[in-house]
């Protein structure tokens, strides 16, 4: 077999990746393509100042293969590692040559030096994907299934719908005065859980400001942060095509807004919503999560949001009880070497996927 090379990408091959990435939209009810115009390099490289992307190119200087490598600072068991998110995993359908996931994958963790934690998601819906990447191999690295995780997207007048309030508790947008205060707040909550990131300065994620989050407080003490953050700058969500039931829901999309459901998109156009990212509450307390989602879509009643979430509890509490639309993935940890066993509970980040 012909020893393709993977090389690191530049600005210059943005289009053909753009191409390659809006080529394969996600399958089942939705047809989504999530992709990072108008530059899907610049956009890699954007979000983190550790960004490795790389390409495979054929005989034809074609790309044949391309994946990133969006390197942060984690929390896991206790400490605080770099762990690479695996994405943008893409092998031209036009290739004929000879090119597997086993050679690409040791040949990524060949080059992304120091970076030997990787964590990828796989939509549910992807079942090839999943079976080529999780199957045993010799010499290929352990994928190890994390969670299920489902991803939401409602109106937050949705959620207004509900009897969540509670007195005693007031919402406040963050600032220069309660910063420090924050920083430590999420700190001591988000260090419990696996994955959750090292945040010491929120303004390092792109697009994303102080003037972006919230703190809830009860007696002057912070007990709940978010940060609502639009990416639409570099990252998209675009409908390429909907299935039996959703295109029927959007057919009566004048109705189907009218009782709940977010706006839908027409087919190629952008799902303009928030992320409400970096959710934490004191002791992850139910009681404080519906008083705290409750004050933040009040406060923000006209967007739409999305949250990804892998507490079962939290997900059949409050989100299977608004109209939404949802999909389903599955993270995995990926790593060399021996069997790892991870105790803490995982908190995934959806605007970092």
């Amino acid at each position: 077999m012909e020893d393709y090379k993977l090389t690191p990408a530049t600005e210059k091959d943005g289009p053909e990746m753009l191409e390659l990435i809006e080529n394969m939209p996600s399958k089942g009810k939705l047809e989504l393509i999530y992709t990072r115009r108008p530059n899907p390099y610049t956009s890699y490289i954007d979000e983190s100042d550790q960004t490795e992307v790389y390409v495979v190119r054929d005989e034809n200087n074609k790309i044949a293969f391309q994946a990133s490598a969006v390197v942060h600072d984690y929390y896991l068991e206790d400490k605080i590692v770099p762990i690479a998110y695996v994405g943008g995993l893409r092998k031209n359908p036009e290739f004929k040559g000879k090119l597997n996931w086993k050679d690409m994958f040791y040949k990524l963790d060949q080059e992304v030096h120091n970076y030997h934690d990787y964590y990828c998601s796989i939509l549910n819906a992807n079942t090839h994907a999943k079976q080529s990447l999780t199957k045993k191999r010799k010499n290929w690295p352990n994928f190890d299934e994390v969670c299920d995780y489902k991803t939401n997207i409602f109106k937050a007048s949705e959620i207004t719908k509900k009897k969540w309030d509670n007195k005693g508790y007031t919402i406040e947008k963050v600032n220069d005065k309660n910063i420090k205060d924050v920083y430590k707040f999420i700190k001591k909550e988000g260090s419990k859980y696996n994955f959750f990131p090292n945040i010491n300065d929120i303004t390092k994620f792109k697009d994303l400001n102080i003037k972006d989050c919230y703190i809830m407080l009860k007696d002057k003490e912070i007990v709940a942060f978010t940060a609502l953050w639009n990416q639409t700058n570099y990252k998209q969500y675009i409908v390429k095509k909907y299935h039996f039931p959703l295109n029927i829901l959007k057919e009566l999309s004048f109705i189907t807004s009218k009782i709940g459901y977010i706006d839908f998109p027409n087919e190629n156009e952008t799902f303009p919503f928030y992320h409400l990212s970096f959710l934490l509450v004191k002791d992850n307390d139910i009681s404080i999560y519906k008083t705290f989602i409750y004050k933040i879509c009040k406060a923000e009643k006209n967007k739409s949001l999305v949250i990804g979430i892998k507490d079962e509890i939290i997900q059949n509490e409050i989100y299977d009880k608004i109209k939404k639309i949802s999909f389903t993935s599955t993270i995995y940890y990926i790593y060399f070497g021996k069997k790892r066993n991870l105790t803490k509970e995982p908190y995934i980040e959806c605007a970092l996927l």
